[in-house]
């Protein structure tokens, strides 16, 4: 007698486990309206009510509510970086409500990226210079830029390869955004390199390294940079879960909150 095999039961349609199953190109799609909270696929589902899957408002993950951040509303300026950085504030439970506003839109957000790595390197050089260190003033002046840039890039490369594993949905365009809207916490890294090797110019001249010795100047650079660096990860960790399952302002149907009304992007 032959055996009978019942075929696996398939994911439920919406959630993230069907998405998985139907490939990356489903999961990745920016244009499905998801329950920012979940990622449940809300596109389908009547205008008003809760998230079958987690039960969160599904006005909650209107695109509408993604304003813009400060700089994407006000466009470049010294002012639209001063109060970006007064959005994020010094305390991190008001960084998740900064970017539950930043719309996911790379090319207005470019331009924070660069004004933060060039206005990072440029305070580097002046602190180096202030602290008589001429010749580094000058590498931290020119070189900076390309450092920050660099390693901010690799983070994209990190944030997008944690999304696939954790099953999210962290576009090219999501993590750019992301990492943009942390890039000001670079600027605390300029402050505190050259402020760090003064430091450890003057109290450890020099300190050993495993078995080598390093001099203060280097090392108390060293740490106030990750000092620095450490902040804008912070800040990009708390970005990248508010931003996991962000919607774009074209993602299925936009619900006005509030309204059940629904226009279409």
């Amino acid at each position: 007698m032959a055996e009978t095999r019942t075929p696996p039961a398939r994911p439920a349609a919406g959630t993230r486990a069907d998405a998985a199953a139907r490939g990356t190109t489903a999961l990745l799609d920016p244009h499905l309206l998801l329950c920012e909270s979940c990622g449940y696929d809300l596109t389908t589902l009547p205008q008003s009510g809760s998230c079958p899957e987690c039960g969160a408002d599904r006005a909650a993950s209107s695109p509408a509510l993604r304003v813009g951040s400060p700089w994407q509303v006000r466009g470049a300026s010294p002012m639209a970086w001063l109060v970006e950085v007064a959005h994020l504030g010094p305390h991190p439970g008001r960084w998740r409500a900064a970017f539950g506003r930043v719309r996911v839109d790379w090319p207005a957000s470019r331009s924070l990226l660069v004004a933060s790595v060039v206005l990072a390197s440029v305070v580097a050089g002046v602190g180096f210079a202030l602290a008589g260190m001429w010749l580094t003033a000058g590498i931290a002046a020119i070189v900076g830029p390309l450092l920050l840039h660099t390693l901010t890039a690799i983070e994209t490369v990190g944030l997008r390869m944690f999304g696939r594993q954790r099953s999210w949905r962290i576009t090219s365009d999501v993590a750019w955004v992301v990492v943009a809207h942390a890039s000001p916490a670079w600027v605390l890294a300029g402050v505190l390199t050259p402020v760090g090797s003064l430091v450890g110019a003057r109290v450890l001249p020099w300190v050993e390294v495993f078995i080598w010795p390093v001099p203060g100047v280097v090392s108390g650079g060293v740490i106030g940079f990750l000092a620095g660096m450490f902040v804008f990860e912070t800040v990009v960790f708390f970005g990248v879960r508010r931003c996991h399952f962000a919607n774009l302002p074209s993602a299925g149907s936009v619900v006005t909150p509030g309204s059940g009304t629904t226009a279409h992007g």
